[in-house]
């Protein structure tokens, strides 16, 4: 009897639906932070705390503390197979290795803010760019604009100046959680955003943190970045970038990630 109780306990917390969304997100072994679940589930940071910390008293997530950041991840693969299996009994034909983010966050896959700077497929295919042409380079944490890198930046009329007299970072790679590869933060970032809303290439949307390419922004972003962007934001391409620039969903069977690296609250990802 012992046992049923628990598993009624269990049916409990994944019938919720926004508790069910945030483990669904997880299927694929990511570990993410409690402010990208909140995201993803549509619920303040607050109610999210709750919900996780419901799923952490069920043992269905495990959690990781790095720094002042909290990440969770399901507790093993016999979760995963559990919650594969119910899937299934909802939808025979669904594939469980087809992206969770483009499901419950298909508006913030293409171009969103992650706090001050640019998040999504746009900002790791920028950042991309910018490291295969050289004007950004990596060192340990950081990343360096080279001189070439600034004569374009600047060129663009991206400015620069403040942001190297501040004492904030002024640029780093923050893990892209849809794309789940670096793009831009710190002050950089900031001043690519700053220039792409100011050139009217992304419109910020109300209540949101997406943000809206516009046909010209199609232009800037082809002609400043090399990026050739699909109709439908699902592609973000650019010569000599090997990948499409898209979400290719979870993976087949269940492994734990554990490749997102530790940052401080103000810099979590995006």
């Amino acid at each position: 009897m012992d046992d049923m109780r628990k598993l009624a306990a269990i049916a409990r917390i994944v019938g919720d639906h926004t508790r069910a969304v945030m483990l669904w997100s997880l299927m694929g072994g990511e570990s993410r932070p409690a402010g990208e679940l909140a995201l993803i589930a549509g619920v303040s940071n607050q109610t999210a705390s709750n919900h996780l910390s419901q799923m952490r008293s069920a043992e269905l997530l495990a959690l990781q503390v790095r720094g002042r950041s909290h990440f969770y991840q399901l507790r093993d693969a016999s979760v995963a197979k559990a919650l594969e299996a119910l899937m299934h009994v909802v939808n025979p034909e669904l594939s469980p290795v087809k992206g969770a983010a483009s499901r419950v966050a298909p508006g913030l896959l293409l171009a969103r803010t992650c706090y001050d700077h640019l998040a999504g497929r746009l900002a790791v295919r920028i950042a991309a760019t910018m490291k295969r042409e050289r004007w950004l380079l990596q060192k340990n944490d950081d990343f360096i604009v080279s001189t070439k890198g600034e004569r374009h930046l600047l060129s663009l009329g991206i400015e620069l100046k403040a942001a190297r007299a501040s004492r904030r970072r002024y640029a780093y790679p923050c893990m892209d959680w849809s794309e789940r590869v670096a793009h831009i933060g710190g002050h950089l970032g900031s001043a690519i955003l700053n220039w792409l809303i100011a050139e009217k290439a992304l419109v910020k949307m109300e209540s949101s943190r997406a943000v809206r390419l516009t046909g010209s922004g199609r232009t800037l972003l082809e002609k400043t970045f090399s990026l050739r962007i699909g109709m439908d934001g699902s592609t973000v391409t650019s010569p000599g970038i090997s990948g499409q620039g898209t979400f290719h969903g979870l993976r087949s069977g269940y492994q734990v990630q554990s490749s997102v690296t530790s940052r401080t609250a103000d810099e979590s990802s995006g």
